[in-house]
């Protein structure tokens, strides 16, 4: 008997690429590849797979113009009434402004803005989210573009009145600011929102009020003391070259502190009910004073004293210089008892100081001729200082004959 050949079964296909049914109009979206069985266990898909696939993306991919499988996806989103159209992208922005993602949101709502012959009462409320985004994103010039076009459909909106007022606030605009506050409050007095900006608005324009005025009043000041030390000094017959305060010095000339009047004080108040008055002219300056070394052995030195009152005597002030002698002063030729000081004029004359004498006293007697005086020049005084003896004469000698004294 013949025996039959049982032959082996064929073997399964390989897997291999589906072949998209063409009846199927969103086919393309579909993953290509094999299709898994489906007794077999499968892990969930991973956040990246996801954001792969274009109907679950959470955005858009830098190339997404040329994704077929996302442009359908768009064009799906266009069908429909106009209306339906922009509240579907007004939710979308709605769910990413929720989740603080405010860029995409802006997008969103600006595509539903973009819908044509949509109702005014959708368009409102779509720049007034789209207002809400650039808020937070401190876009406030957009933000106010926003409010604006909301308001001119609707000009009760509180929603775009507090918005914009939260920006105004912002750019410091406080009477805009207080003006949408009001009328938003003449829609919802109540409203705690509108009520906090109104209050921090009026807070900060007050503030704002106040810094002027006392930036006015400093300025006042300013001015009158100034005239006020001009005139004193001419009184003292000090002749003035260059400005009285140069910027480039930092210490100025100015009234002696222990003897100024109470309304002359520079710490009294700058705002009402005491009004602060200049001194007299009659009052002691405190005036910067350049000490001068001409005959220094290394070479001509300074020393500087910042603020010399004309009420001091030249020995308060020159002894803590002085004694013990400056460190270029090897021989001790500057010791305070071999020290002499001479003030020089504007018109050339050479006056010898005693050490007893007050600046104010100086001044006085070096500015007895018309005309004459010390001279205040980059805001300070010049007074020179010699050692004692053949070189302080020789000196003086040669400063008379050099101007012709």
């Amino acid at each position: 008997m013949p025996t039959i050949e049982e032959l082996p079964d064929a073997p399964p296909p390989a897997p291999g690429p589906t072949v998209p049914d063409p009846s199927n109009p969103l086919a393309h979206l579909l993953p290509s590849g094999p299709i898994p069985s489906l007794s077999e266990p499968r892990a969930p898909p991973s956040q990246a797979e996801l954001d792969a696939t274009p109907l679950f993306m959470r955005s858009l991919p830098q190339d997404f113009e040329e994704n077929s499988a996302i442009a359908a996806l768009q064009s799906l989103a266009f069908e429909g009434e106009p209306d339906d159209v922009a509240k579907q992208f007004k939710e979308q922005g709605n769910e990413y402004y929720k989740g603080k993602r405010y860029r995409e949101a802006v997008g969103f709502y600006t595509q539903g803005l973009e819908v044509e012959n949509v109702s005014t009462d959708i368009r409102e409320t779509l720049l007034v989210n789209r207002a809400a985004c650039n808020l937070e994103l401190q876009n406030y010039g957009q933000t106010l573009r926003d409010t604006s076009s909301a308001l001119s459909l609707n000009p009760s909106n509180v929603k775009a009145l507090y918005r914009a007022a939260r920006a105004l606030l912002t750019l410091e605009k406080l009477d805009e600011a207080l003006n949408a506050c009001e009328h938003a409050l003449k829609v919802e007095p109540d409203n705690k929102g509108v009520l906090g900006v109104r209050e921090r608005a009026a807070k900060r324009k007050e503030e704002k009020r106040r810094r002027e005025e006392e930036k006015g009043e400093r300025e006042r000041r300013g001015r009158e003391e100034e005239r006020a030390l001009g005139e004193a000094l001419k009184n003292l017959g000090v002749v003035l070259l260059g400005p009285l305060r140069p910027p480039e010095n930092p210490h100025h000339i100015h009234f002696d502190a222990s003897f100024l009047p109470a309304l002359s004080s520079p710490t009294l108040p700058l705002l009402p009910p005491n009004v602060w008055v200049a001194p007299p002219p009659s009052t002691p300056l405190c005036l910067p004073v350049l000490l001068l070394y001409p005959l220094a052995p290394p070479g001509p030195q300074s020393d500087f004293i910042a603020s010399f009152s004309t009420s001091s005597t030249f020995a308060d002030q020159i002894t803590p210089v002085l004694s013990p002698p400056p460190p270029w002063d090897a021989a001790g030729e500057y010791a305070l008892d071999n020290a002499v000081l001479y003030a020089t004029t504007a018109k050339g004359r050479v006056l010898k100081v005693g050490k007893g004498l007050t600046l104010g006293k100086v001044l006085a007697a070096t500015g007895k001729q018309q005309g004459d005086g010390m001279v205040f020049r980059e805001g300070a005084l010049n007074v020179v200082v010699l050692p004692k003896g053949e070189k302080e004469k020789k000196w003086v000698e040669e400063w008379k004959k050099a101007r012709g004294a």
